[in-house]
């Protein structure tokens, strides 16, 4: 419960991070488990209630950017967070027909460093990010995986015909900008701000 009604939830910083100290407390040993790599975090507010929904799940792949490929085409970059897998496979679906691959390739079109984990791969998609009338993403990455990275040969040229039944599908996400760029404009312009409360507080502690 809150001590006092707020219109607006951006206002309610501090009521939930009281709410995640409490959550915390709750069940530290879930929080401090170190094979858990992931948190999705939902949040609400309604009169003078709060809620504050956090899940911790283990994942395999990270994904750090989609963002438009330099010669066309879409560029992905990400993190293996699970060093027992390897990423092996991309697929791409279209969000209307997810039964059917529009694209896909193995690990001779995948680019990545075993020692820190990070991989990158170029979509070859002509008409790179794209979206529906609701403004859903048109397609969707499909990343799969399977044991023994260090038996994968990534980069280099396979005959073998590529099977993703014997594989792991181990995460999706849409074929959308990430970070998305608004948000990247707008934490430019937060830091900026920063910066000038930083000056002005240095210009008064000089003056004094």
């Amino acid at each position: 419960m809150m001590e006092e009604d707020h219109a607006d939830i951006n206002e309610l910083a501090e009521d939930f991070q009281d709410a995640h100290g409490l959550l915390i407390e709750t069940d530290r040993a879930m929080v401090m488990n170190h094979e858990l790599n992931h948190v999705g975090l939902g949040l609400a507010a309604q009169d003078m209630r709060i809620c504050l929904v956090e899940i911790f799940n283990n994942r395999d792949v990270a994904v750090l950017s989609i963002s438009d490929g330099e010669e066309g085409g879409v560029d992905v970059r990400g993190k293996m967070l699970n060093t027992k897998v390897g990423l092996y496979a991309i697929s791409v679906v279209e969000r209307s027909n997810r039964t059917r691959s529009i694209l896909s390739f193995g690990p001779e079109k995948i680019q990545l460093d075993l020692n820190s984990g990070h991989f990158y791969f170029t979509l070859p998609i002509e008409d790179g990010v794209s979206f529906d009338a609701d403004h859903n993403a048109n397609k969707i990455i499909e990343f799969y995986v399977r044991g023994n990275p260090d038996r994968i040969n990534y980069g280099e040229a396979d005959e073998a015909k590529l099977n993703l039944k014997h594989l792991t599908l181990t995460h999706k996400c849409d074929v959308n900008y990430y970070p998305d760029p608004r948000m990247v404009i707008e934490d430019t312009q937060d830091d900026s701000k920063l910066v000038e409360i930083q000056r002005a507080k240095l210009l008064m502690e000089e003056n004094k």
